[in-house]
């Protein structure tokens, strides 16, 4: 995310946040973003007790 854009993300949450954040908070987007495709593609273990995959 370009920081015009993460700006106004940011207004539009009502969130004033200080260029000197900006690339901090890009940064910590771009970590949350990658961690949840991870999850997203990791495989769920079958419960114990249960006999049908997860979805």
């Amino acid at each position: 995310m370009n920081e015009a854009s993460l700006q106004a993300w940011a207004t539009t949450l009502g969130i004033a946040l200080p260029d000197a954040l900006l690339g901090d908070v890009a940064a910590l987007l771009d970590t949350m973003h990658a961690s949840a495709q991870q999850l997203d593609v990791a495989p769920d273990p079958a419960e114990p007790d249960c006999d049908e995959a997860r979805a």
